[in-house]
Order: structure tokens, then sequence, then C-alpha cells
């Protein structure tokens, strides 16, 4: 097992030592900033802020919890950028190790078992991604300690809650799972009937996060765990919406949104009007949703597929400072069709040879995959990770899919894909 976690440990530090060296800022995305002034607020103010001036501390609702606090941790041993990522990095290589044992645990086989860690050890967004200071790794891997722990034994009342406390802490990291007690709960319910295990594992499940959601109350006047869904699903799906039907650009329609917000929260204390505005974004958006759904369910169509196959191409750039121009998946939209031009002309040839790769990577998985939900019968570990697969892929697609979004389903991508690849395999030594 330990040359599992050797092994991707090793394909992670590569890419990182070249960044320490030479692209240190490589590993701070435009996320990570707000992040780390949080971490800086909290030790310094006790405030959960981004206020990057350390002066106007106004309360933050757009991040959650667990990962501004890890970084706390992190940051009382050492404030270097690098040691953080070097941190996560050891993380990531965990969820190589974490995916070997899952597997194994399912398919009791020790040959896919190791297969399927190898091709999360080489996955290109999540080597990649294992570094820089955003929330995918510690996410990942706080995912597949649940599974982990909710596959390893009969959910009694004691196991249900453990597993169901790190359910919270995964929520937490990202409220994308704040559904996902639910699904695995009518899973578990389907599967082997556990009425009392399954209350427990929702209870706890939600435990530590109606503090989180006590505190928003207070702070803000809602329960919304962050107000990041509400904003993506106004300023992108109704975005995407209004180009479709306006023929404008998507920068366009961007600031058409943020003139339509500024008109009816003029003036006002965001601070204290958040949970209005939050709801605000909610109505408009479902509001441009129900009057184009056929617009909208074209445009989720898309962003399913993307979900599945869409390649991380700009991070990798912005990653390594192999590109003089650096654009993130939105910005894309907003420039000019000269400056687009000009970006895809300095995409980085090593760049290009990634995105090639990762291409053929996901086409690889996705025929194992189809292979696997087609002919794995009903074994309840994989048809559960098919429900996950599902769950993620779904809630992803309502705003603008990025590549990075795939990267905690990979562990559970890649299992299933061994298992369809091994009954491919055994099928054709039959014929033969």
């Amino acid at each position: 097992m330990i040359k599992i976690f050797i092994f991707g440990f090793i394909l992670r530090l590569i890419p990182f030592l070249y960044v320490s060296i030479y692209h240190p800022e490589g590993v701070l995305f435009y996320d990570s900033y707000s992040y780390l002034n949080i971490a800086d607020n909290l030790i310094d103010h006790q405030v959960f802020s981004q206020a990057a001036d350390g002066q106007s501390l106004i309360p933050d609702i757009a991040r959650t919890p667990v990962f501004p606090f890890l970084l706390v941790l992190l940051k009382l041993i050492s404030g270097n950028i690098l040691w953080i990522s070097f941190v996560l990095l050891l993380v990531g290589s965990l969820n190589v190790l974490l995916t070997y044992k899952i597997a194994l645990q399912v398919t009791v086989n020790e040959k896919i078992a190791l297969i399927s860690a190898c091709l999360v050890a080489v996955d290109i967004p999540s080597i990649f991604f294992s570094s820089i200071i955003l929330t995918e790794t510690v996410f990942t891997t706080l995912l597949l300690l649940m599974i982990y722990f909710l596959i390893k034994k009969e959910l009694n009342l004691k196991w249900a809650l453990l597993v169901g406390l790190f359910m919270s802490l995964l929520i937490l990291c990202r409220p994308i799972a704040i559904y996902l007690p639910v699904a695995i709960s009518l899973f578990f319910l389907w599967k082997r009937k556990a009425l009392k295990s399954t209350i427990t594992f929702m209870v706890s499940s939600y435990f530590l996060v109606a503090f989180w959601s006590v505190r928003n109350y207070q702070e803000f006047n809602t329960i919304n765990l962050s107000s990041v869904s509400s904003t993506n699903l106004y300023m992108h799906t109704s975005a995407s919406i209004i180009v479709e039907t306006s023929g404008i650009s998507h920068f366009e329609a961007q600031q058409q949104l943020r003139s339509e917000f500024r008109t009816e929260f003029n003036g006002q204390d965001r601070s204290k009007e958040m949970g209005s505005m939050i709801r605000f974004c909610n109505r408009k958006a479902i509001g441009y949703i129900f009057e184009h759904p056929v617009i909208f369910v074209k445009q989720y169509t898309i962003g399913l597929i993307y979900f599945f196959i869409k390649p991380i191409r700009h991070y990798i750039d912005g990653y390594l400072g192999t590109s003089t121009v650096f654009y993130s998946a939105v910005a894309e939209k907003n420039v000019s069709s000269d400056a687009w031009i000009k970006l895809k002309k300095e995409t980085s040839l090593l760049t290009i040879i990634l995105v090639i790769i990762q291409l053929l990577f996901i086409g690889f998985m996705l025929i194992g995959i189809l292979v696997s939900v087609l002919r794995s019968g009903w074994n309840k570990e994989l048809i559960l990770f098919m429900v996950i697969l599902a769950y993620f892929a779904l809630l992803s697609s309502i705003t603008d899919v990025d590549g990075r979004f795939r990267i905690p389903v990979v562990p559970f991508m890649a299992v299933l894909a061994m298992v369809g690849w091994s009954k491919l395999m055994s099928k054709k030594f039959e014929h033969q």
C-alpha cells in the first residue's frame, strides 16, 4: 500500500517542485485569496471575514468553515504558502491510497484495486489541483473517508454516527454535498432497510451543519450555508439564458444582471441584506429558467456532457506560468474574439499535449463505466458509486461546468471503469 501512496506522491511532487522554484504564485488562484484572507482574519481578529485589509471586517457568507479552519491550523505552524501547498499535496496523495482501499473493499480484487488507484494517481486535474490552495483536494479526501467508513462495516448506530460526522465536515467544506445524505439514506433504506441507523446517519450528517446555519441566520437572516450557489445561479445560469435569447455577449449579459442587482439593492448595507440578496438571486434565476425552459434544458444537457468530458486547460498554464495570457473559464466568454484567438495561440504546447492526454484518459474511463453500468448487476457498493457520480454530475451542471468539478468523483469513476474493463477483458478471453 505504501508503494501506491509513494507513486501518487511522486507524480504530484514533480510539478510542485517546478512551481516552487520557478512560479510559486501558481499555487494560488482567484478563490485562494478569499480562503487565505479568512484564515488570516480568524488568527488576527477572530472574525470570519474575507477583508484583505484587516480593517473592514464584514462577516462572510460566501465561504464555509472547514477549509479556512484547516488553513488556520497550517498557518499557525507556518505562514509559508508553499508549506500549505505541500500539505495539500500529501492529502492529495492520500486520495490515491484511499481509492485503493475502497476498491479492494468493494471488488475484493487486488488487480482492479491497484489499477483504480493508479488511474487516480495519473489523473491530470487531480495532480495539479492537489497543491493548489483550493477546496478540491480536501473535499475529495473527506468524501473518500466518508465512503470508506460507510462501506467498511454494516451501518450500526455508532458507525452511522461516525460516518454522519464525516458527512457534516464534507458539507461544510463545499455545500454542494448538502443533499448527499438524503441520496445515501434513500439508497441504504432500499438496500439494507436499516431505519434506525439511517436516521442516526441523517441526524449526525446535519448536526454540525445546523450550527453554521444558525450562525448565518443570526448574521444575515438566512439559513443558507453559502451565497455562492445563488450567485452562480444568477450570474452564470441566468446570463447564459440571456445570451441565447438576446444575442448579446456573456459579458454584456452579466453587466445587465449586475445593473439589475444594483437597482434592487442600491445603497443598502450588503452585510445586513445578504439574506434578501440571496433570495433575490434565486428568485430571478428561477424566473429566467421557467421563462425559457427549453434553453435551460439544452444548456443543462450540455453541462452534463461537459462534466464528464471537459479537460482542464487554463489551470495548467496558470499553475506552471507557461503562458503570458491567463483567463478563468468565465473570462473566456467575456473577452473579445481577438483576445480569444490570442489566448488559444498562447496556450503552451505542454498544456495542449496534456489536454489530449486527458481526453484519451476520459474516453478510457467512460467506456469502462458504461460497461460497468450495463453489466455490474446489483452490487450494492457499485450502485452507491453510481449514485454519487450521478449526484455530483446533476448538481454541478446547473451552472457553468469546469473540468475541476469532476475531481471529487474521479476515484469512483476509476473503480467503475476498471470493473467494466475487467468484464470486457474476461469476455474477450472467454471468446478466445
